[in-house]
This record gives structure tokens, sequence and C-alpha cells, in this order.
């Protein structure tokens, strides 16, 4: 596994390469904006560390004068290495001419100022600058960035305010949101959670969501009762499913049940318990509509009953109504909710500002006034960085656009920022549009094509590269095979442009000799996509042990030769990691992985604060804290950890229940061996357990967390207990990571030992939130990932799993910054009418990313790229099974 780089092609001056003058105009042309387009593979880190020492050999710029501005930290932290790499071979093979010129010594002075260069993330260049500008900025001078757990921490303390409040004196929003109970998957509390987290990533786009005029209790009496007092079976009442139901013949004994009876099941339910109620003439009517908004008719197939024909088309029929009835009332229950939810977004502002923070969106948001506001500072930093390189461009929101712009364009007339043009060669957008796979996360093609077009009317050159040196010839031509109809096709498909020009991929390395390149992991030929989702671990864990055993070799990451495949070598690709039930998607890939003893390594950060170890672990610490938080304690002792059974857990709790850790309730603690609690020898664990237990309590604001942790496993060896259970190369990495987490929490600021724990326990609450999407380094065995976190990333082997999970596209979002709006789904279809209404240019958005995902997938293969396929359904006559 490594970055994208190109060993294979060690002088790009000299080779042969059809994009050649397009990588020499990046590197030697500094008086145009650039926008680089680099597919896959195609070395655009290489590109742009040739393009910065270039200018500075040539004199076009110091080091210190250019700005280069990557995605993420370990980005950034390899762009800096390889500019240090190309400085030292720059300046060694000046000193190996007849003479070291000026560009010898250009080079040098930068190696000199590397560590003072600006190379970094977009938010780290945002914080630089408000650190130098607090006062213009309205920034606290010792301001602390929140991580992104740390940010989530502070959500869940504004949230917990915020439930209390609602609770005591609901918003109309709320209120109705409370009354729906009826889901078993995520309770009113859990959506009000995940809406509030939705919309604080847009907190900027804030204007009020749409609403229509709607009677709610007219609309109620006109789905529940008889419409106009009559029978008209085109629009059936829940009363008519009701009698409907009731005269069908219930299911003949040891026959299969007759689904299409059974979908009316829930309504005829509801009806009886509307009748019993009297909800239609009592003060129930706001229950009851929530009651229907939840309601759920399957269109489940099925034969009719005999003497019953109209059955389907009644179903059908009152279906559609009911459908109609729960968009407008969940688009009006948005909308309500969009304004209560204000106030939550209010107190995480105010918790911010007291404590001195600054989250991601601030340090962009106070950045971009700054520079607005203060045309002094804006000139004083354009005049410092006089050339900004922007790697990942397609990764960016318009914010960040926005700061690049302020920074190299000069004002433009009238003070319009969205038509300032930038200085001739003052910008390099560096990216590639076919990998925009991140809307989630604010970064939309869109915005991109029209930031290019922009940009090229302004005078700049787009320059495209095609040369993959990561893949070998066949995979390179599936992929060209593949994706181009797809992109093509997609243009403007619905009269929706959604998507971006397909740019072919051509292969610099060669072949590898006595090797299969492609193959298909046959699976059987079954009807249902169920079938084919259960067949596919086992088929892919075989192939994967097959391949091992087969001795076949893959490319070595410097190019030279080949070697044996090793379990780390195969990456496991996924779309997905969980169902909308929380099902963890690749659990049973790992299982079956696990079954052949092939070692393995889930990836991602729902496995990571999922996992069995970091359960018992953060029960532990949570101990550590809370004290009188006996169910954490108790669940501490009972783990591998002090490994005391339950029996005599129970006992001890029978026989001494007003023990506990603080101080206060302790004299029993305090007892000798001869003492009563001296009576068995698992009291006597117990009790020395819980003396332990206390003293890191006692310690815990005085020594490093990674220290408590470290004590808590040296104390009975758990990690070597850890060691024995299943996948042990996992569970001691989690292990490690939990370390490195409290590590790094201190390190970046954190505020104490109990906001680690309470950072933990958000983290376990929505392993979504979660920032550990790091790579196991330290794991040896088949890797197990999504795409998206794959990005960046390459294998010897992927195999594209989950092929079952079914390509459609949801409408779930929309953002218009010219109208400050942002618009979304808050969870259970509760969708405002701004989303609605945007329904098929969204969805059309949507099904466009699931095409370039699917791009970056098979993209990341180095020398050989698997997919599981049903029979009689293989893509190419050349995906052969090795």
């Amino acid at each position: 596994m490594s970055r994208q780089a190109s060993p294979f092609a060690n002088d790009l001056q000299t080779a042969r390469l059809p994009d050649f003058a397009e990588r020499e105009r990046i590197r030697r042309d500094h008086h145009t904006t650039l926008i680089v387009e680099a597919a896959a593979g195609t070395g655009k880190t290489a590109s742009v560390v040739g393009r910065v020492v270039e200018m500075v050999a040539a004199g076009a710029a110091r080091i210190g004068a250019i700005a280069a501005i990557t995605f993420t930290e370990k980005a950034a932290g390899e762009l800096r290495l390889r500019i240090r790499q190309e400085l030292e071979n720059r300046i060694e093979a000046e000193h190996q001419g007849p003479a070291p010129g000026e560009a010898a010594a250009r080079l040098e002075a930068a190696r000199a100022q590397l560590e003072e260069a600006s190379i970094g993330t977009i938010h780290a260049f945002c914080a630089t600058v408000l650190r130098e500008r607090p006062v213009e900025a309205g920034v606290d001078p010792d301001f602390q960035i929140l991580t992104e757990a740390e940010q989530r921490v502070f959500f869940e303390s504004a949230f917990r305010r915020f439930v209390d409040r609602q609770l005591e004196d609901p918003g109309p929003g709320v209120a109705r949101l409370l009354r729906r109970s009826r889901n078993p998957f995520r309770s009113p509390v859990d959506v009000l959670r995940q809406a509030g987290l939705r919309l604080l990533d847009y907190r900027r786009l804030d204007a009020p969501w749409k609403r229509r005029p709607w009677n709610a209790a007219a609309a109620v009496r006109d789905l529940v009762e008889k419409p106009g007092g009559s029978t008209h079976e085109d629009a059936p009442s829940l009363f008519m499913i009701e009698e409907l139901y009731r005269a069908l013949p219930g299911d003949p004994p040891g026959e299969r049940p007759n689904w299409l009876v059974r979908s009316l099941a829930q309504a005829a339910d509801l009806a009886r318990e509307i009748r019993v109620r009297g909800a239609l003439t009592g003060s129930d009517l706001d229950w009851l509509e929530q009651a229907l908004a939840e309601l759920k008719v399957a269109a489940w197939s099925g034969r009719a009953p005999s003497g019953f024909p109209q059955i389907r088309k009644w179903r059908d029929a009152f279906r559609k109504r009911l459908l109609a009835f729960q968009e407008q009332s969940n688009a009006d229950l948005a909308a309500l909710l969009r304004e209560d939810l204000r106030g939550l977004i209010e107190d995480y502002e105010t918790a911010k500002q007291k404590a001195g923070m600054l989250d991601f969106d601030d340090l962009l948001l106070r950045t971009r006034d700054l520079l607005l506001a203060e045309a002094e500072v804006r000139e004083e930093l354009a005049g410092r960085f006089r050339h900004i390189v922007v790697d990942e461009y397609q990764d960016t929101d318009p914010l960040q656009t926005e700061i690049v712009l302020l920074l190299t364009a000069p004002e433009p007339p009238g003070g319009d920022w969205a038509e300032a043009v930038p200085v001739p060669g003052g910008l390099c957008l560096v990216g590639d549009p076919k990998q925009s796979i991140y809307r989630f996360r604010r970064a939309d093609v869109a915005h991109y094509l029209r930031v290019k077009e922009r940009l090229l009317a302004g005078g700049a050159a787009e320059i495209r590269l095609t040369t993959n040196f990561r893949s070998v010839p066949a995979v390179c031509d599936f992929v060209n095979r593949v994706m181009k109809p797809v992109f093509e096709d997609a243009q403007g498909l619905d009269g929706h442009a959604r998507q971006v020009d397909y740019t072919p991929l051509h292969p610099f390395r060669k072949a590898m000799r006595k090797n299969v390149s492609l193959a298909a992991i046959r699976l059987g030929d079954a009807p249902y996509a169920r079938e084919l989702e259960a067949q596919e671990p086992m088929a892919v864990a075989g192939f994967v042990g097959g391949l091992l055993d087969s001795g076949f070799q893959v490319s070595r990451p410097d190019g030279e030769g080949t070697r044996p495949i090793e379990p780390s070598d195969v990456c496991l690709l996924f779309r997905r990691f969980r169902t909308y039930r929380r099902r963890l998607v690749p659990q049973p890939y790992a299982d079956a992985l696990r079954d052949r003893g092939i070692p393995h390594s889930l990836a991602a950060v729902q496995s990571y604060t999922g996992s069995a170890e970091l359960s018992v672990l953060r029960a532990a610490l949570t101990a550590v804290e809370f004290p009188e938080d006996e169910l954490s304690v108790y669940a501490a002792l009972r783990g591998p950890l002090f490994a005391i059974p339950d029996q005599a857990l129970f006992l001890f709790r029978e026989r001494h229940p007003e023990i506990r850790l603080r101080p206060a309730r302790a004299r029993l603690l305090e007892l000798d061996a001869e003492g009563a609690l001296a009576d068995q020898t698992m009291d006597r664990a117990i009790r020395d357990a819980l003396r332990f237990l206390y003293r890191l309590h006692q310690r815990r604001t005085h020594q490093p967390i990674a220290v408590t942790l470290q004590q808590l496993l040296g104390r009975n060896r758990a990690e070597t207990g850890f060691a024995f259970w299943n996948s042990p190369d996992q569970v001691l990495s989690n292990v490690r990571r939990l370390a490195e987490a409290a590590r790094a929490f201190e390190a970046g600021g954190g505020l104490s030992f109990r906001a680690f724990v309470e950072q933990l326990a958000a983290e376990a609450e929505d392993p979504d939130a979660g920032s550990a999407h790091a790579i196991d380094e330290d794991v040896s065995g088949v890797r197990i990932m999504t795409t998206h976190t794959a990005k960046g990333l390459e294998f010897p082997v992927v195999i594209v799993c989950d092929g079952a999970f079914q390509r459609h596209g949801r409408a779930s979002r929309v953002v218009d910054p010219g109208r400050r709006l942002y618009a979304c789904d808050l969870g259970s279809d509760i969708k405002p009418w701004d989303l609605l209404e945007a329904g098929r240019a969204e969805v059309a958005e949507e099904l466009a990313e699931l095409d370039r995902l699917l791009y970056v997938a098979l993209t990341r293969a180095r020398d050989l790229l698997a997919a599981p396929v049903s029979e009689g359904d293989y893509p190419e006559e050349s995906l052969l099974a090795p």
C-alpha cells in the first residue's frame, strides 16, 4: 500500500510520454494560471513538487512566497518530504556540473527555509493568518482549534442543554417529532441529534426553509374517513382499507402467507386504534398526524383472494394517497424543526466562544471575513504569497475557493469577488474531477466546473495528465472501456449536466509476465440480490486464499522487479460500511477471512470505535473518571482487564451494596486482609481492583491519559490476553490506536481526562462522526475499507466488493450559497420542500457521484483488479479467474 507515486518513471525528462509537454508546462510556466486535471495514478503530487522546486530554481519565487495547500495533514507531510527530497536531488545535480550557479544557491536557501514554508492544509493556513491578526479577525489571540472529535464533544454538551430545554418547553417542530415513537431504529432524540449535526456543518447557510399552506386536520380526516362520505375506489380511505382487510380470509393452514393481504395489516391496526381512542373527534389529531406520518404500507406482491379482485387497486391507491400525505406532513415538520434547531447551533457557538475555541469552519469563515473586511491584511498576504498551489482541488468547497481568490486576484470592479480573476501565474489548481466523491463534505463537482469555466474565460490554461504510472495496461484498458461510456452517457441526462468529461488513461507500465491482471470471482446464479450478497463473502475469501497460495507475484513499490504476494497486498473495497440499520457490511467478509486463517484489518473508524476491545477500555476509562457510575465500574471488573466472573460480582454486589469508589463510601475498602472482605479470595480480588481504579481516579488529572491507559493494561498484562482474541493484529492495533488518540488529544490542547472520555462516548454513539479514518499500518493482513477511505492510496490487488448494493440515487441535500440556503434530509424521511422540489437534479448528482466512486475504486489497483460476478454476467472476456 502506498500513496500515489511514479516509481516506474525515474526520468520524466527523457521518457516518451504522451503528456510530456503538459508536464513540462506545469513545471516551467510560472506566468499563467493553470488548471491541472490529473487522472488517477498520473503522478500529480510529483507535478506539484516539480513546479514548486522549478519556481525556486528559476528564481520565479522564494520558497517562502509559495503556499502549497493540500487536503489532509498526511498529504501535507508527504508533500513537504517530497519537496525536500527533490531539493536535495536538484542541489546534488547542480553541484555535479562544471560550476554551481545561482540556481544552486537558490535551492540551498530554499532547503534551509523549508520548515518555515507554508505547506499544509487550508485550515492550517487559515489558523496561521488568524494568529497573526487576531485583533482584526476578532478572535482570542490564544484560541485553540477543535479537532473533529472535540467538536463532537462540544456539540454533545450543547445538545444535552438543548434537549433539556425542549423537554420543558418544546418548540412546535420538536413537539411534533417527540410524538413519533414507532420507528424501532431511530428515536426522536436520535433524529434531533443527526439533524443538528447536519445543520452544524452548513451553519453559515441559514436561510429558513419553505412552508406551504396546509390544513393538517382536514388532510388527516380526508385520509382516514371515507372521502365525501362515499366509497370511492379511486381514493380509498384508511377506514375503507380496514373494512376490506376485515373481510379478507386468513392464510390457509400450511400455505405460505399472502403478502398482498399482509401489506394492509398495519393500516388496519391503526384504523382500529383510531376508533378505540376516538381520535377524530377528540384532542388527538396531533397524535394521529404523526401516526399516519409513520404508517408503512408495503408494495408487496401476492395473489388477490377469491372474491376480492379490487384489493390490489385499493391498496395501491391508498398507498399513493398516504405517501403524498407523508411528504406534505414531513416537509412541514422539517421547516419547523429547522427553526427550532437554531437554538442548538447558538448553544454550540456560545460554548465555543466562552472556551476560546475555533472549529475548522470557524477558521475558514473568520479568515474569509478578515480578508473581505481588511484590504490592508489582504494586500499584505497577497504580497507575501505570490504563488498558491492547491492540491486535490476537486475536494475543496466554495468558501475555500473564495479565500484563494481573495489572495491571488486584485479587487474586481464593483467589489464582487465572484468575478475575481487571479493574477497570471499566481494560482495553480491541481485535481481530478473524476475523483470528486465528497459531496457530504461540501465538495461539489458543480462548483469545480463553475470555477474552472470562469478561470478559463479569464485567461487560465487547462492541462490534462493522462499517463498512468500505477496500473498495468490491462487494468488501465479495462477502466477506460468500463468508465468512458458511463461518463459519456451521463452527460446531460434528463436535462441535468451530471458528469465531468472522461480522460482516458495511458498506461506507462508494461504487462507483468505470467500474471493475470483481471479476475472474475464467480458467484452462483441467484435470482435475488440478497442471495448473491450472501454468497459473496465466502467466494471472496476463497479467492483471496487461493491467490495467497498460488505464488502470485506483485510489483515492488520501487518498481524494481516482483515479489510473492502477502495478505497486506490485498484490499477489499466497499461503497458503504453500514446499512441503514447500522449493520457492518464488511463483517461477513472479515468472518470468512478469519475462518480461513487469513489475517485482515477493518481499516475504518466504524470498526475501530465499535470493536469489543475498545468497548472494554472505554468502560474502564469511564469507571476511572466517574467512580459513581456503577455500571461502568462493574463492566470494567468483569472484562478482560480484571477477568472477575459474573457470579463473584453478583455475590459481592449483594453482600456489599454500599461499596463505591468515592472516599465517603469506601469505608470497607480500608479493612485489612483479615477483615470482613477477606472471607473469600474473589472478594479480596474485587477489593484490590476497586482500590486500583480509585487510585487511577485520583491520579488521572496529574498524568498523561496514555499513562493511565497503560497502567490499566499493565496491571494484569491485558495486552497479552488481547493477543489471543480473534484477529489479534487488528485487536492490538486498535489498542495502540487508542493510546495514540489519547496522546493526540492532549497534544492538540485536549481539555481534560473527562473530555477525552466523553469524546470516546460520542464516537461510540455515532461511529460515522469519528475522525479516525487512519489506515492500520501495523496490521499485516488483508485491508478492508471504503472507497472514500482508500482514495489517494494504491494496492497491488484490489477486489471491488458489495456488488449487491443497489445503485440508486436519492436527493439528500440542496446547497445554494447565493440564497444562503442549505436544505437537507433530517432523517426518517423528514425532507423540506426546498429539497423535494430539486429532487430530480439532486438524484442525478448523487448518481453521478456513484459513477465517480466506482472510478476511484477501480483505479486503486496496481497489478490485479477483481470483482465478484454472477453466472452469465461476466463483464469482460478477459476478466478470468486465476
